[in-house]
Formats: C-alpha cells, sequence, structure tokens
C-alpha cells in the first residue's frame, strides 16, 4: 500500500497542486490558490503519515499488571506451601520409621544385655554384629554424628546385676550405656 501511495496518489496530487495554483484555470485569486494548496497537501500528509504510522500498541492497565502480579505471587505462595506441607509429611514419616528401627536395635540390645547377664558367650558376638549394625544405620538414616554419639555414650551404667560374671560387666554396661544413647535419639526424633 505505500508504495502505490508513493508512485500514483502523491503525484496526482502535487500535479493538482501545482495545475490549480500554478496555472490557474479557475481563476483563483491568490488567497484561494494557498488556500488551495495548503489543503491538498495537508490530506497527502494526512494520508502519508497514517500509511506509515506504525500500529499502536495499548499498553496494559497498570492496575492489571499489578493484579496478575498478585495472583501470580498467591500462586508461586500455594505451590511453596503445599511443597512445604509434602515435605513435612515425608519427614515425619521418615522420622517414624527411623524411630521404629531404633526401637527394634533397643529391643536387640535388651536381648544381648540378657544373653551377656547369664554369661551367655555368643551374646559377645551378638554385641559386636549388633553395634555395627547400629552403627551403619545410623550413619546412613542420619548422619555421622549420631553414629559417634553412638560409639562413645554419655550415659554411665551405676549399678549391675547381682551375681553377674565379672568379664561380662563390661560389655553388659556398653550394651546399657548405648541402649540409653538410642533412647534419646528416639526422644530427639519426636515430632
Amino acid at each position: 500500500m505505500p508504495l502505490w501511495f508513493e508512485r500514483y496518489v502523491l503525484p496526482i496530487c502535487v500535479a493538482v497542486v501545482f495545475g490549480l495554483t500554478i496555472l490557474n484555470p479557475f481563476k483563483f485569486d491568490w488567497r484561494q490558490r494557498i488556500s488551495l494548496a495548503i489543503g491538498i497537501s495537508a490530506l497527502a500528509y494526512f494520508v502519508a503519515h497514517t500509511i506509515h504510522k506504525p500500529p499502536a500498541t495499548s499498553a496494559p492497565d497498570q492496575r492489571l499488571v499489578f493484579l496478575e502480579q498478585q495472583v501470580e505471587s498467591l500462586r508461586s505462595q500455594q505451590h511453596d506451601l503445599a511443597t512445604r506441607a509434602e515435605n513435612s509429611e515425608k519427614e515425619k514419616q521418615r522420622r517414624q520409621a527411623i524411630r521404629g528401627q531404633l526401637g527394634a536395635f533397643m529391643k536387640e540390645g535388651q536381648t544381648i544385655k540378657d544373653g551377656l547377664q547369664y554369661s551367655n558367650s555368643s551374646s559377645l558376638h551378638a554385641k559386636v554384629d549388633w553395634e555395627r549394625r547400629v552403627d551403619q544405620y545410623l550413619i546412613q538414616n542420619l548422619d555421622e554424628s549420631y553414629a559417634i554419639r553412638f560409639r562413645s555414650p554419655s550415659h554411665q551404667v551405676n549399678s549391675y546385676p547381682v551375681g553377674m560374671s565379672m568379664q561380662m560387666l563390661a560389655p553388659w554396661a556398653e550394651v546399657a550405656a548405648k541402649m540409653t544413647m538410642l533412647n534419646d535419639f528416639i526422644a530427639e526424633l519426636r515430632d
């Protein structure tokens, strides 16, 4: 469209202005000729500007933009809350599973303690195996600090069963102290 206008319409407008104002076939006075030249030139300028004018882009309403940002922010917050709730539930289930396994280790420790109390030598081997398994579980499911605390319990045993063999006192006390540490871990993992 602009090419057609530039090649055909604008030269016609120039010819009309030239023909009517300079040649003056209608015998207009000089005011009429000047106003006709200005009118045709203004019309040509209007048409040219309209054709070459870039399409108008309407700026979005700032209130609408603000509301859309607010909605997006609320959606993001809702998604974050849902993710946190899901992660919280998963963490709660994980802690519950760990507490259950630590309880099972305590039960096994009690069996080993009972065997040590009655001088059962196989309980010494069971103690070593139990300590190794508990240590590995703590490292894998909690972290190294729990395993270190389990290896070096802070609790001391003050009383021993009556009539227990002297060689079983130290292993029995170690198992009792480590069971107390497991009990502490269970308490720490409560919701």
